[in-house]
């Protein structure tokens, strides 16, 4: 009976590292895991971070910009007194060259 209550508190003391364990970051949170699981504050702290999604910065890619789009927001910088007027007139004339 002590095993498997040995098991079983193992296991929940290491849930957080089961459900990272397919995210880039699963070594880290083990890590957090073995070393500050034993505080509560460690424990949620791992599984809060094993449970956030992974961002994906280096291969997102935006989607290209209209040249009405950019003309608008150039006017808006314009209109706010960031850019004057000849060098909105530049960028536009560029944009639409």
């Amino acid at each position: 009976m002590a095993i498997v209550f040995i098991i079983v508190a193992l296991l929940i003391y290491f849930l957080p590292s089961f459900v990272a364990s397919k995210k880039q970051n699963a070594n880290a949170i083990f890590i957090l895991n073995l070393l500050l699981g034993w505080t509560l504050l460690g424990w949620v702290a791992a599984l809060v971070w094993a449970l956030t999604s992974e961002q994906k910065s280096a291969g997102t890619v935006l989607p290209p910009q209209s040249n009405a789009d950019e003309i608008s927001k150039l006017a808006d910088l314009k209109s706010r007194g960031i850019i004057s007027e000849a060098e909105f007139e530049s960028k536009k004339k560029k944009l639409l060259a």
